[in-house]
């Protein structure tokens, strides 16, 4: 299981990872988006990384403590909290961001993901960009509203909602997703993150 599920994979993201439970039980990885991580939970417990995404980051908990890290994403970022707190940072993932919260407040940016951005709150309140990761959306909200790509990580999908809704997708970050619904929804793929993955649930939800 993912989220609470063993899962025992060559490579995640490109690189071993051998855990009880994912994202809430122990894992140790010689490396993790290309970075060592060292924790007894993971996006529920301190996390000790010498790079996180090409990035130093120090945490006792992730996304749910406060980060300090010289960059994220290639971009410095400065927050008492991660996802759940303001974020100052002079790019994200390559773009300028201003925002007093971070998934949870209005952000104005030129660019997000290399796209333009304009919304009164990030993934809970209405966007509108002619690309996102690289491909069109219009949806009035953002993980929680119907959102209609071409492409979502250069793979086309199709779904009234994301993380909350059925999605339709021949690749997920490159590889081929068959699944009514995502993030608490059921998921046949032969490989996620170009790693096969064998797992009874993912998310809450069989893969």
């Amino acid at each position: 299981m993912a989220f609470k599920v063993l899962i025992v994979a060559s490579k995640a993201f490109k690189a071993p990872i051998v855990a009880s439970k994912a994202f809430k039980a122990p894992i140790v990885a010689s490396k993790a988006f290309k970075v060592p991580i060292v924790a007894s939970k993971a996006y529920k417990v301190p996390i000790v990384a010498s790079k996180a995404f090409k990035v130093p980051i120090v945490a006792s908990k992730a996304f749910n403590v406060p980060i300090v890290a010289n960059k994220a994403f290639k971009v410095p970022i400065v927050a008492s909290k991660a996802f759940k707190v303001p974020i100052v940072a002079s790019k994200a993932f390559k773009v300028p961001i201003v925002a007093s919260k971070a998934y949870k407040v209005p952000i104005v940016a030129s660019k997000a993901f290399k796209v333009p951005i304009v919304a009164s709150k990030a993934f809970n309140v209405p966007i509108v960009a002619s690309k996102a990761f690289k491909v069109p959306i219009v949806a009035s909200k953002a993980f929680k509203v119907p959102i209609v790509a071409s492409k979502a990580f250069k793979v086309p999908i199709v779904a009234c909602k994301a993380f909350k809704v059925p999605i339709v997708a021949c690749k997920a970050f490159n590889v081929p997703i068959v699944a009514s619904k995502a993030f608490k929804v059921p998921i046949v793929a032969s490989k996620a993150f170009k790693v096969p993955i064998v797992a009874s649930k993912a998310f809450k939800v069989p893969i």
